[in-house]
């Protein structure tokens, strides 16, 4: 952005598909916050399917707010402020992954005349699921110093 003429600010065509993402995007952000909230989060755990199902929807919000974070980041300090792949793995690996597996083992137990349940072995699956999510989003939030001392240390561990 640049201050021309008569106090107007001037922003490059990149800056305004910027703030035309953060407009959309923080709204959605806290509208999904919302509705995961309102549809019972919280009292969901008790059931474990259903648990994932909400789960893998609050991803989506995280995703929103992650990416309009980063928008608004780089239209007030440039490029460099941005947070990277953050959003896109909370986009991916949360909320496409979480969502695909927790309908997969509905759908599979439906249709095979089992009850609509998660058993031990799907919920940890879907945990392990969860922890990656979280570990890539977390990576990609980290400086590439530490992320490359992280990487040292798993091939070591391997």
């Amino acid at each position: 952005m640049r201050v021309a003429g008569e106090g107007r600010v001037e922003m490059t065509v990149e800056e305004q598909i910027g703030a035309a993402a953060l407009a959309v995007q923080a709204p959605a952000a806290a509208l999904m916050a919302f509705l995961a909230f309102r549809w019972g989060l919280v009292q969901s755990l008790r059931i474990r399917l259903l648990a994932m199902l909400h789960a893998g929807f609050a991803w989506l919000g995280i995703a929103l707010a992650l990416s309009a974070i980063s928008h608004a980041r780089v239209l007030a300090w440039g490029e460099t402020a941005s947070l990277g792949l953050a959003p896109l793995h909370a986009l991916a690996a949360g909320y496409l992954g979480a969502t695909l597996f927790a309908m997969t083992t509905r759908v599979s137990s439906g249709h095979s005349g089992r009850p609509l349940s998660a058993d031990n072995p799907a919920w940890l699956l879907y945990l392990a699921i969860q922890a990656a999510a979280i570990a890539r989003v977390t990576a990609a939030l980290c400086p590439a110093s530490i992320r490359t001392r992280l990487g040292r240390y798993w091939a070591r561990c391997m």
